[in-house]
């Protein structure tokens, strides 16, 4: 018998590392959708199995060593790109493996809820209408009917001026710094006398992330072991080198770069058949090493307000959203420049999915519709008001 649709709303932040999803109640209460009992992320990756079928998230993650050549993670950047996706020796376009890992996610979110129909679906500021259209595909593929998409910056605007107590007066104005794993995002609020307002100015950097710090942690891994060890990496494409590659990457990016951000010095072992067995890195050091990355999101932002006829004194308040904004340095150049206060929200990977939930209001659900109807991305200024919602 099949699943009578709900009128529940999904709220999904595509990311490039993870994935996170939201659903906003009937009532208005929202829930994180956890990919098992324990996790709020869903890995963005895919793997081909030996049955020809696809293993998502967590499970294609777990075997992504077994045979590398048949794993792909960072779709998102993969749709930035006109090129098919190899897994083994069997072709994909990159959107329809989003709308693989799409489906997933809502699958998981339907378990003892019925059908999800209306999804609420984020993307980067500056994606073109190219890029939108491949989500809108993915989110049609993946079982949705109406889909809306918002700007992640927009959605983790939302989230803050309904979710996080502020003292922001009437005239005051936020910027929303939403460092992600694959793409930076920014946006204006400002505080009305009714709520909040989005004067519809934003910044996007589609190559500024955590991926890439992971790389340049990464390459000074190389540097480490040496330069006949790096053209043994470079000259061959076996399954054990990729599979190298693949254990360094998770070496920089877990027992380096996420330990740095509450240690000052971080030394760890390097997988075998290395030349060298060990590596070690001092938090100073990878401040030296991604400022030149971090800069440019600050001048990003000094831009996003020039284009809104301001200052850099006339911010009040820097919201950090997005897992990259854990970095401490991140805070501290923010500081400096806009001599205001930054705040990192509660859950700062989980504020632009809450966002997205939370930005509709949940509306009744026909049993039949034709087919998917495209809804307007909102990329424009979008009232608040705290009694009336988004109108």
């Amino acid at each position: 018998m099949a699943m009578k649709p709900s009128e529940f709303i999904l709220g999904i932040d595509f990311g490039t590392s993870n994935s996170c999803a939201t659903l906003r109640h009937p009532n208005g209460e929202i829930e994180i959708i956890k990919s098992d009992e324990y996790e709020e992320m869903f890995p963005s990756c895919v793997f081909l199995n030996k049955e020809g079928k696809l293993d998502l998230g967590l499970l294609a993650e777990q075997q992504a060593l077994s045979e590398p050549s048949r794993f792909r993670d960072k779709l998102k950047r993969d749709l930035l790109e006109d090129k098919p996706i190899f897994l083994g020796s069997r072709k994909y376009e990159p959107y329809k493996l989003v709308a693989q890992l799409l489906a997933y996610v809502k699958e998981t979110a339907e378990r003892n809820r019925g059908r999800i129909e209306q999804v609420v679906l984020t993307v980067p500021a500056g994606y073109t209408s190219r890029e939108k259209g491949l989500m809108r595909r993915a989110a049609t593929e993946a079982g949705f009917r109406e889909i809306d998409l918002l700007p992640e910056p927009v959605a983790a605007a939302m989230y803050y001026a309904q979710r996080e107590k502020s003292d922001l007066e009437k005239g005051d104005y936020a910027l929303v710094y939403d460092f992600g794993g694959g793409t930076f995002d920014v946006a204006l609020l400002e505080k009305t006398e009714t709520g909040y307002q989005f004067p519809g100015v934003q910044g996007s950097l589609s190559d500024c992330g955590g991926v890439d710090i992971d790389i340049l942690i990464y390459q000074r891994i190389l540097a480490h072991c040496g330069e006949e060890f790096i053209n043994r990496l470079q000259s061959s494409d076996s399954d054990a080198e990729i599979r190298l590659h693949y254990e360094l990457f998770d070496v920089a990016r877990k027992r380096i770069k996420h330990n740095l951000t509450t240690k000052t010095e971080v030394f760890t072992m390097l997988p075998y058949g290395l030349p060298v067995d060990s590596f070690s890195m001092k938090r100073v050091e990878l401040n030296q090493l991604i400022e030149p990355l971090l800069q440019r999101t600050i001048q990003c932002c000094e831009q996003v307000i020039a284009d809104a006829g301001l200052q850099p004194e006339d911010i009040s308040l820097v919201l950090l959203v997005g897992g990259s904004s854990f970095i401490p340095l991140v805070r501290q150049l923010l500081e400096k420049t806009f001599a205001c206060t930054v705040v990192l929200a509660k859950k700062p990977h989980l504020a632009v999915c809450q966002g997205a939930a939370l930005s509709i209001e949940p509306a009744p659900v026909e049993e039949a519709a034709p087919s998917p109807q495209p809804r307007a991305d909102r990329f424009m200024a979008i009232p608040y008001n705290p009694n009336k919602g988004f109108f």
